[in-house]
């Protein structure tokens, strides 16, 4: 459509409206820089540009979209037809922390976080090593596959361990130091919160001093424009350490799209004897030697020396070598996989399967303790050590909010575990072999609640914990 206009040429022309998908927007506001014309588009998505020039510069605004400011000529090759994307912002990264989802400044207890980069930064073999390094709290170990965890001077059935809201303490954690940490694979945490302090009201009597949450890497949905579109993304790592001959590889997988998505991970590691620094304070010139070790030979035990066999000008020569702390090596494979399904902002379902199994892994400290006579050849124990320890859990959450008069959020964890946890060990010359085995079933349930009172505000819930243990 053309008319004339003294001085310039100007037009009347025909423009269609869509979002992404190719569907017409009802009520965009069309305008020009000095608003000589301004409408909005009908319910067809369409407006007519009336008397325009050809460079006039044309803008479409439509509230979530991304503002469209063209020249009319531009429009014109275009045929016509607007095409507008949802606007995506950037928001603040919000952190929350425990089995609640709770924000920091809400608690009354000092929380330390260690997140992805600081595990990244610090290449820490195992979680136990990440916390050691990375977080305010004191790491005991009496062999390399272990890792107590100390909080205020509490140790093991005294502090709470929790995996992605679920409580690892179960009715076979004792008194003495554990290595259960060790069964959550660092390469998969998204971040560990350390809640320090008397934590039983809202988590049991085993959080007294305090709490260790692993916080797993949940899937990322796809919120970008296209209806059918996706997001996956994925990351693979290996790794060798010299100190004990380390070998490990993880791989994880992210796949998203709008409503569900999933999240793979898988680690395998490898760990050999670890070798001990060769300098030492001059008091203790044997501190961390492993000068004698037992093998079993021919259906006996043999007490050897540790070192190696090398061709010195044609003939073999025996080397000592005390540094290699043998009856340290283990190995462990872990596996994850969580599936998310999130049908609108004000609620979701989070399906979580864990496994973790190690090899045999020996207790070092037992293995260098001296017999009756206190020589360095007579060793008490030929074996000790923890039987293939394997953790198993499976779990379902579901998150609500807005719940009328009963709540504001509703947390609600249903869990099943099982943990294998063996104990086997042989003293030196001796043809019988004393051993605990121990299977634990887990079934647990959590309903946490929280409704914003006027100032104030009310949290409830339930936490039911049911243990069968074969021992």
């Amino acid at each position: 459509m053309l008319a004339q206009s003294v001085g310039a040429v100007v037009y009347d022309y025909v423009v269609k409206v869509v979002d992404e998908r190719g569907e017409p927007l009802v009520g965009v506001n069309v305008y020009t820089d000095d608003y000589r014309f301004a409408d909005v588009t009908d319910l067809e998505g369409k407006v007519v540009l009336k008397d325009l020039r050809y460079n006039d510069i044309v803008h479409f605004s439509y509230l979530g979209y991304q503002e469209v400011s063209l020249p009319f000529y531009e429009i014109r090759k275009r045929g016509g037809i607007i095409r507008m994307l949802p606007q995506v912002e950037e928001l603040a990264e919000i952190v929350v922390v425990g089995r609640r989802d709770d924000a920091p400044e809400d608690l009354t207890w000092q929380v330390e976080q260690v997140d992805q980069r600081d595990m990244e930064l610090t290449q820490s073999q195992t979680t136990a090593d990440a916390l050691a390094a990375n977080a305010n709290v004191f790491v005991q170990k009496t062999q390399m596959g272990g890792g107590s965890i100390v909080l205020r001077g509490f140790e093991a059935n005294r502090v709470l361990l929790v995996v992605d809201g679920v409580r690892m303490n179960n009715a076979i954690y004792r008194n003495g130091h554990l290595q259960n940490a060790i069964t959550v694979d660092n390469s998969m945490l998204e971040r560990m919160e350390v809640i320090f302090g008397p934590g039983s009201l809202l988590y049991g009597s085993d959080a007294l001093g305090g709490v260790v949450h692993f916080r797993s890497k949940d899937p990322k949905l796809y919120f970008g424009p296209d209806a059918g579109g996706y997001q996956a993304e994925t990351n693979v790592m290996s790794r060798y350490a010299t100190a004990n001959r380390e070998k490990t590889i993880s791989w994880n997988l992210n796949y998203g799209k709008q409503r569900w998505g999933s999240f793979t991970s898988f680690r395998f590691s490898d760990y050999g004897d670890l070798r001990a620094g060769s300098v030492r304070p001059p008091e203790y010139p044997d501190f961390g030697l492993r000068k004698y070790f037992v093998r079993r030979v021919d259906q006996g035990d043999q007490v050897l020396e540790n070192g190696y066999w090398k061709v010195v000008g044609g003939d073999s020569v025996f080397v000592t070598d005390y540094n290699d702390q043998v009856g340290t090596a283990f190995h462990q494979i872990d596996l994850t996989q969580k599936v998310k399904y999130q049908p609108g902002p004000n609620f979701y379902l989070l399906g979580n399967f864990q496994f973790s199994s190690t090899g045999d892994v020996p207790r070092y400290d037992k293995l260098t303790e001296l017999g009756k006579k206190g020589t360095e050849r007579d060793l008490k124990f030929a074996e000790w050590y923890y039987g293939p320890q394997k953790r198993v859990l499976a779990s379902l959450k579901a998150q609500l909010r807005n719940g009328g008069s009963v709540y504001d959020r509703a947390t609600i964890i249903a869990a099943y575990q099982k943990i294998d946890e063996d104990r086997l060990k042989r003293k030196l010359n001796k043809e019988y072999r004393t051993f605990q085995l121990e299977d634990v079933y887990v079934y647990s349930f959590t309903a946490d609640f929280d409704k914003q009172a006027g100032p104030g505000s009310f949290a409830w819930g339930v936490d039911l914990q049911h243990n069968i243990v074969q021992s």
